[in-house]
């Protein structure tokens, strides 16, 4: 789905990613777009939303770790490499340290998964 693992990946480094919620159909299994299926993620509290920026972000380090989770499972080769790397790396625990983008994590994670930069 065109967009969904920039922006999940943006997510994992730590940013936001811009959605627009009025396409959703409010259902479980009508998913025409990447901003359907993280406006369900919002409705199942695995996303948080933020309305004055119309953007969603991953709410804490345990709703990244099942994200990374899932990941495993699918076939985003790149992604898990690179989590996989900065997991090996002793530069800080993994991706969540430091949320607010003022270390390394944020930028690393970035660099490696090639992710868009964020919305403005």
């Amino acid at each position: 789905m065109d967009g969904l693992k920039d922006s999940v990946v943006k997510m994992l480094a730590g940013s936001s990613a811009r959605i627009n919620t009025g396409t959703f159909s409010n259902d479980m299994t009508t998913f025409a777009t990447k901003d359907d299926v993280l406006t369900l993620l919002v409705h199942l509290g695995y996303l948080t939303y933020d309305s004055q920026k119309e953007s969603v972000s991953i709410p804490n380090k345990e709703v990244s770790k099942e994200y990374v989770n899932a990941i495993s499972t699918m076939d985003w080769k790149e992604v898990i490499t690179s989590i996989e790397a900065y997991r090996k790396s002793n530069r800080m625990p993994f991706l969540w340290k430091n949320k607010a983008g003022t270390g390394s994590s944020k930028n690393y994670i970035k660099k490696r998964c090639k992710a868009v930069e964020p919305d403005t």
